[in-house]
């Protein structure tokens, strides 16, 4: 069996607009090399007109923080209560607990009792643990 349940927030969104971001950061990245000549001659010509702009700047910011915090709470309804099962020798018998795994999951799959996520790794202990479905009821 299991020895310690622990129970966690499965963060649905956190992943993909992270991998979003750095995939955006290297197209920048590129671009930005290309673009260095043409913006030092344009900032000699802004420095006059900065002045006027900044009150619309910071309206347009404001906006933009309260859609931030419109889109975050959306992502928290997103997110899922799971729990977290470490079997007691799962790092040292670890073939011989996938091939008992994989017969649970087929039969328990085939049923929908339970929904398996996969399995994720203690940080503090180096322990695998099985990432399954919270039921609150």
């Amino acid at each position: 069996g299991f020895g310690t349940i622990y129970k966690a927030i499965w963060l649905k969104n956190n992943e993909n607009e992270e991998y979003e971001e750095d995939e955006n950061e290297d197209d920048e990245d590129d671009d930005d090399d290309d673009d260095k000549d043409e913006d030092e001659e344009d900032k000699d010509d802004d420095d006059d007109d900065d002045d006027d702009d900044d009150d619309d700047d910071n309206d347009e910011e404001d906006e933009d923080k309260e859609d931030d915090d419109e889109e975050d709470d959306d992502d928290d309804k997103d997110d899922e209560e799971v729990i977290l099962k470490c079997h007691k020798n799962l790092n040292e018998n670890l073939n011989e607990f996938l091939k008992e795994w994989e017969y649970h999951t087929n039969v328990l799959s085939s049923y929908d009792i339970i929904d398996f996520y996969g399995f994720t790794k203690d940080p503090n202990t180096s322990k695998y643990m099985v990432v399954m479905y919270y039921a609150n009821k």
